[in-house]
Parts: C-alpha cells; sequence; structure tokens
C-alpha cells in the first residue's frame, strides 16, 4: 500500500523511526477476527507516528482505514460477535511485510525502544487478570 515508494528508502526512513514499545489486548472475536474491545492506545500513537516519520521522508502513506485485528480464517463466518479471554502481549519490533496475491514475505524487521516506565504507561493491560497463584 506505499504506492511507487522505492524499497531502498523506505527502508531508510523506517531505519531512522524511533518510538516505544507498547501492548495490546485482544479480547472479542467478530467474525472471523479477534479484535480489542477497548482503543489500543499505544497502538495507535505507533500508527500516527509511524505515518507521520514515513510522510517526513517524501513517503505517501497508505489510503485505508486502519482497524487492528488478528484474521483467524477467510472463510465467510457469521456476523455473531462474543468476548473472550485477553490475549495481550508486548510489541517490541515491527516488521516490513510484502505481500502478493495472498502470499507474505517478511523484508525486515526494527526493533522498538523499550518504554519508559516514568515517562510511558499504556493502561491497555490494566484489564489483565492477575496470574493465578500455582
Amino acid at each position: 500500500p506505499f504506492g511507487p515508494a522505492r524499497p531502498d528508502a523506505l527502508h531508510a526512513a523506517l531505519e531512522s523511526l524511533k518510538a516505544p514499545a507498547f501492548y495490546v489486548v485482544f479480547d472479542r472475536i467478530e467474525r472471523a477476527a479477534l479484535k480489542p474491545s477497548d482503543t489500543l492506545h499505544g497502538l495507535m500513537r505507533f500508527h500516527r507516528s509511524l505515518l507521520s516519520h514515513l510522510a517526513a521522508h517524501g513517503i505517501a502513506p497508505p489510503r485505508y482505514r486502519f482497524e487492528p485485528h488478528i484474521t483467524l480464517s477467510y472463510a465467510n463466518r457469521p456476523a455473531a460477535a462474543w468476548d473472550v479471554d485477553p490475549v495481550s502481549w508486548r510489541v517490541d519490533s515491527f516488521l516490513l511485510i510484502e505481500s502478493h496475491k495472498g502470499r507474505h514475505r517478511t523484508l525486515r524487521r526494527w526493533m522498538l525502544t523499550p518504554p519508559n516506565p516514568a515517562r510511558y504507561r499504556d493502561t491497555a493491560c490494566d484489564r489483565l487478570p492477575s496470574p493465578a497463584a500455582p
């Protein structure tokens, strides 16, 4: 979706992107996708930062509605939705993936910086249950 952006220009722009790691929580199934029931603030900050950074490097951002989800199946599913136990992790890297006719190939991976607990708080994990005692 980056249009005519040259791969070397895209790689150079992404190499200079600095952004903190963040947490995501997915806890709802809709159709055939796992989705968040709340806004993923850390992910949305990263997405805005990424688009702004690319634009500053002369790379036009893709034009699509950004909807965080995890595809569970490509089969047509009924429109039912239900809550599930939260699935959460810390996102500490991002990938550049080439997609063509349903095939995906990872081109490069970049690490995010560790979040500074004094300055950065992502409340997405506040809803997670405490681990059960053994």
